[in-house]
């Protein structure tokens, strides 16, 4: 846990006589300094990473360990991500869960096992993914990236770490048995989250070296059609037309933004 205050250890102790648990603390924010403080203290062949905001599939470690035993090869894996809203969010927000499933982590590439596609930045999802304790001595999430505490979502770390993986010689499985629930909080069922969510991810285009000022901007011809499909479907509500439009538009300006912040 990262500078922990919602009372980890409490929850932690009774079942500290039944199981074998092990908390590590990490005094300054940030997931990725506490996922790499976890990773100095794991000895097992693999390291399973799940978010705390997920419902667990009771069946999830025999498919894991089914699949590391039909992949031998292969050095990271990841399952299944379903999106569930706490309370009753807005009809915008589903909407946005069915076509960007992505902004809340959800994930789902069919009923079989198959290789995660690097060249579609097909990769797993921190909130449900394990990996080959071997593969992560040479490398770890970059400190820089990630959520730190700060307001609104951030990210980039878990890309970065794959990406990585990838240039080292190494495959992932996708592995749909292995399955969590992920629960959304109110705060985040909000326009403002979800277009905050893209502007950051179009900045981390940036950062990570997949775009520089040459391809930041879009042409002028795809933007006009970008904003005719926004305003056009979104005033008849036909949401898997203008949301993809919203998300490559909101992109662009992270993209803008973030060039421009590093510029000063």
């Amino acid at each position: 846990m990262s500078a922990c205050t919602n009372g980890t250890k409490a929850v932690v102790a009774p079942f500290a006589e039944v199981l074998p648990l092990v908390l590590v603390e990490e005094v300054a924010p940030g997931l990725s300094r506490a996922r790499n403080r976890a990773l100095e203290k794991c000895c097992g062949d693999f390291v399973l990473f799940l978010d705390d905001d997920v419902t667990v599939d009771p069946g999830i470690g025999r498919a894991y360990v089914e699949s590391f035993a039909r992949h031998p090869d292969s050095s990271f894996f990841g399952g299944a991500i379903i999106v569930r809203f706490e309370g009753s969010p807005p009809t915008v927000i589903r909407h946005v869960s069915e076509y960007l499933p992505s902004t809340y982590s959800g994930l789902w590439l069919g009923e079989k096992e198959r290789h995660f596609n690097a060249d579609a930045f097909q990769t797993p999802f921190g909130a449900n993914m394990a990996i080959k304790r071997d593969a992560l001595t040479a490398v770890l999430f970059d400190e820089t990236l990630g959520r730190s505490g700060a307001s609104g979502p951030q990210g980039g770390e878990e890309v970065k770490l794959f990406r990585e993986l990838a240039r080292n010689g190494h495959t992932g499985f996708w592995v749909p048995a292995a399955k969590v629930d992920h629960w959304i909080a109110p705060d985040r069922q909000t326009m403002h989250y979800v277009r905050e969510y893209w502007r950051q991810a179009g900045a981390l285009q940036i950062k990570l070296g997949r775009r520089d000022d040459s391809n930041a901007r879009l042409t002028l011809a795809k933007r006009l059609r970008l904003l005719w499909r926004l305003a056009c479907y979104r005033s008849i509500d036909r949401p898997a037309r203008w949301l993809p439009a919203f998300r490559e538009l909101q992109q662009e300006k992270g993209r803008i933004d973030e060039i421009r912040n590093a510029g000063h």
